[in-house]
C-alpha cells in the first residue's frame, strides 16, 4: 500500500496568492527517487559532530549557506558545490609535512584584490587577510610569512609603478569592517575595495622577532 500525503502551501504577498499542491510520498518509503542515502548523510554528520561538536556542525552548515546566497546574489560562479576542495587539497598537503615547530609552514593569504583598466592590464592590487570576531591578531608564523611577503612586494622593482598598495588585516565588527584598526561601514568597505577611500598599509615589525 502507497501512503500519499496532499500538502497545502499558501504565500500571499501585497499583490498575488500563489498556491502550490504538493503530492509526495513518503521519503522513507521510495528514497531511490529523491537519490537520497539517508545512511551516508548522517555518517558525514555523526563525523562532522565527533570533531567540532555539535554547536560546530550547525556553524558550518550556516557558513555554506551564506556563501550560497551571497555568491547567488553576485551573479558569479566563484564558489561552486565544490569550493572546499581547494581546503580538503590544503589539508592533504598539511597531513604530509612535519609540524610547524620542526621547520615547516604552510599560509595562504584570503584575499588578493586586482583594480586594472585598459591601458594597464596588470592594474594594482592589495592583499587582505581576514580574521573572525574573536581572534583579530596575526599569529607569530603567519606574520613572518606574510610580513616576508609584504617587505619582498615593497621592493621589487615594480614599486615605482605602485603596483602594490599594501597588506590589510580586516575582520567584521557590528554592522561594519575593522581594516588595519580603522572600523569601515558597508560603503566605505566598497569604496576601500575599489581604491577610492584610502587606509594606511598594515606595518609589519619583523626585526622584534
Amino acid at each position: 500500500m502507497v501512503i500519499q500525503i496532499t500538502i497545502t502551501i499558501t504565500i500571499t504577498a501585497t499583490t498575488n496568492r500563489l498556491t502550490f499542491l504538493i503530492f509526495f510520498p513518503f521519503l522513507f518509503l521510495f528514497p531511490s527517487l529523491y537519490n537520497v542515502n539517508n545512511e551516508e548523510e548522517e555518517e558525514l554528520r555523526r563525523r562532522i559532530i565527533k570533531i567540532y561538536g555539535y554547536n560546530g556542525y550547525l556553524k558550518i552548515l550556516q557558513y555554506i549557506v551564506d556563501i550560497a546566497e551571497l555568491t547567488k546574489v553576485t551573479n558569479t560562479n566563484a564558489y561552486s558545490p565544490h569550493f572546499l576542495a581547494t581546503f580538503k587539497q590544503k589539508a592533504y598537503v598539511s597531513s604530509l609535512l612535519p609540524e610547524g615547530s620542526k621547520g615547516y609552514v604552510l599560509e595562504d593569504i584570503d584575499l588578493m584584490v586586482i583594480r586594472w583598466n585598459s591601458n594597464d592590464r596588470l592594474g594594482t592590487f592589495k592583499l587582505i587577510e581576514f580574521k573572525s570576531d574573536n581572534h583579530y591578531k596575526l599569529d607569530k608564523a603567519q606574520y613572518l610569512a606574510h610580513g616576508l611577503l609584504d617587505r619582498m612586494l615593497r621592493t621589487t622593482q615594480e614599486s615605482d609603478r605602485y603596483r602594490y598598495e599594501g597588506y590589510y588585516l580586516a575582520r567584521p565588527h557590528n554592522d561594519g569592517f575593522l581594516v588595519n584598526g580603522w572600523l569601515l561601514t558597508k560603503d566605505e568597505l566598497q569604496a576601500f575595495l575599489l581604491g577610492k577611500l584610502k587606509v594606511e598599509p598594515y606595518k609589519f615589525e619583523l626585526e622584534r622577532f
